[in-house]
């Protein structure tokens, strides 16, 4: 074994015991250790790039802008020229939400504004993105919620942080292997822990897994879909992601199956059309099960903004809704298009 290899060992070892704080260099190592390096930039629809491919990691356009990792490892934020505007120094940044991002310039997490003004200070052990004008935030090993002031708007008692959605959060009580619950935004829980995996409400139902099936549950608790189910994603566009043992199919609120399971593998529904995999090959279905994109692809992910992902020949590109390839196979990783741009790497070659 390499001297390099021996010290990402380290490093990795050394995270995973209480106490340690991340360094830039021990962030960098965890990610090299996780996936091939890469060099990411961003380009329009067109293909065209925008911003060169040379940061070793950013996040997707938010509110106008992107976290990027400088040159020294420390992350900062960038517009769409690729010039940083508030520069790289932070441990860890996440993107802007409702104006504020959640950034941890030492070992304490607060919250800037987007001139890179501290808007909450410092103090908090880990923290989350805004979301229903609430944030998670963690003090003293449980997690509660801030409002965009700063102020405590949930006592820190939970073991996972709070994300609202629809006026209501999943949350673990009782330590690692407590049970999750559902509390609305004054912390009151709705829906008691009672189940071994999180259960979040969309378009009005939660999935939840009982004795290893899935079902769903309506806002009040009471199952309206029985867990039977081998896989159960969360709603999107009037469906759901259902496995059986005979397949994957999409199923409505009243447990319908209106898309025989008969695909192997499925994703949502995304701008009115869902990928999916048959006979090892990707296409597109519209709500009627019909494939209006037929399937050709090596994978693929779901259309955002009118594109899509697709992979050929073990390279990344982008068709349209027509199924015409818009920006050609050449990149070795994407990420959907988020307010104009979309996120494209490729591969750092030994040497280089």
């Amino acid at each position: 074994m390499n001297k390099k290899a021996i010290w990402v060992m380290l490093v990795l070892g050394l995270l995973a015991l209480p106490g340690v704080l991340w360094t830039a260099d021990m962030k960098r190592l965890k990610r090299a250790s996780a996936r091939p390096p890469a060099h990411w930039g961003f380009i329009d629809p067109s293909g065209a790039v925008v911003i060169p491919l040379k940061f070793d990691h950013c996040l997707d356009f938010k509110e106008g802008l992107a976290q990027a990792e400088g040159d020294d490892g420390r992350e900062g934020f960038i517009d769409k020229t690729g010039k940083f505007v508030i520069a790289p120094q932070f441990n860890w940044a996440h993107s802007f939400s409702q104006g504020l991002a959640a950034v941890c310039p030492d070992n304490k997490w607060g919250f800037i504004d987007k001139k890179g003004v501290m808007a909450v200070a410092p103090q908090f052990e880990e923290a989350g993105d805004f979301h229903e004008d609430l944030a998670p935030v963690k003090i003293g090993g449980q997690w509660g919620c801030i409002d965009q002031s700063g102020k405590i708007a949930l006592a820190p008692r939970f073991d996972t942080p709070p994300h609202f959605f629809e006026g209501q959060a999943a949350v673990r009580t009782g330590g690692l292997h407590g049970k999750w619950g559902i509390i609305d935004t004054s912390g009151s829980f709705v829906i008691k822990p009672q189940y071994v995996e999180p259960v979040a409400f969309s378009e009005g139902l939660a999935k939840f897994r009982k004795d290893g099936l899935w079902g769903y549950l309506d806002k009040t608790g009471k199952v309206v879909i029985e867990p039977k189910y081998s896989r159960a994603d969360s709603f999107h566009q009037g469906l759901a992601v259902v496995a059986t043992a005979g397949g994957v199919g999409y199923m409505d609120p009243t447990g319908t199956f209106v898309i025989a399971p008969e695909f192997k593998y499925a994703l949502p529904f995304s701008e009115g059309l869902a990928a999916v995999e048959k006979s090892g090959q990707w296409g597109y279905i519209e709500k009627t099960g019909k494939f209006v994109i037929q399937p050709r692809f090596e994978t693929a992910q779901s259309f955002h903004q009118g594109l899509a992902a697709v992979r050929q020949g073990k390279k990344w590109g982008f068709i349209d809704k027509q199924g015409k390839i818009v920006v050609n196979p050449q990149y070795d990783e994407v990420r959907h298009f988020s307010e104009g741009l979309a996120q494209v790497g490729r591969f750092v070659r030994p040497g280089k």
